[in-house]
């Protein structure tokens, strides 16, 4: 065997064999998530938690979104829940400044303007941690081409099912891209794949589903507790290991769907 030889099988072998790792984990998830149901009739509803209406700050952070801040701010003052605050911190250049002067009148929205973008989103997040309401006990965060149903607080509220749940993952369904190509397709096909396959396969095989930056209510004392959201691109992520390194879980809600771009 040449030199030549020798090293393409050594390539092939590891090819076969990381694509065999990738198989099986793709089949180990797909047959969890096929008992994702299951699963979520183990834990009993939240609903004297519901009952006590707890102060909720839905936090949305903004960079240059004037075609879609009206959209998800007429949403976020509309939800069918009375006992909450909606906060925006902003670090456009574009007309999202003069849209957000309009929407600061609202008694239900604070609007923060950072002069720089230090930190990026997690920057911004732990920013706008520093104007809640005194009330708050929860943070729900949306990204702002998101649009949540009406009765979003009410559903993640209640999956806080015992104190180590300090995070509920909703579910993004990317479907309003009204110019969509086929990058747009892909990327709403990879989207859907992992938060119905993957997510699901991950909380129903006990695993540990990450916080996906949108559509995630966390508890207020635990953001304190883990050091805020953080100054990482990836902050979502970075929460989420310091999340479960304290032995704290997220709980994935399949059924609160927010569409999405």
């Amino acid at each position: 065997m040449t030199g030549a030889e020798l090293a393409l099988t050594v390539v092939m072998t590891i090819a076969n064999i990381y694509f065999l790792i990738i198989s099986t984990r793709l089949y180990v998830i797909c047959f969890f998530a096929r008992r994702y149901e299951r699963k979520l009739r183990e834990y009993r509803p939240n609903k004297d938690l519901l009952a006590k209406r707890p102060f909720v700050s839905i936090m949305i952070p903004t960079y240059n979104e004037e075609n879609v801040i009206d959209r998800v701010l007429r949403a976020c003052v509309s939800l069918d829940y009375d006992n909450y605050e909606v906060v925006v911190v902003d670090d456009s250049t574009d007309g999202t400044v003069r849209i957000l002067e309009r929407w600061a009148r609202h008694p239900r929205v604070k609007v923060i303007h950072r002069e720089d973008r230090r930190g990026w989103k997690g920057g911004a997040l732990d920013e706008g941690l520093k104007h809640l309401d005194p009330r708050s006990e929860f943070v729900l965060v949306f990204d702002a081409d998101f649009i949540p149903p009406k009765d979003v607080i009410q559903r993640l509220l209640v999956r806080f099912v015992d104190e180590k749940i300090v995070a509920v993952q909703g579910y993004h369904m990317a479907k309003l891209n009204s110019d969509e190509n086929a990058v747009t397709r892909a990327s709403r096909t990879h989207m859907s794949v992992g938060f119905a396959v993957d997510y699901a396969g991950r909380f129903a095989m006990g695993g540990a589903p990450p916080l996906c930056g949108s559509v995630m209510m966390i508890r207020k004392w635990a953001l304190e507790e883990l050091g805020g959201f953080g100054s990482s691109i990836t902050e979502d992520y970075d929460l989420s290991l310091r999340l479960y390194s304290r032995g704290y879980k997220v709980f994935y809600d399949k059924s609160t769907k927010a569409l999405c771009e």
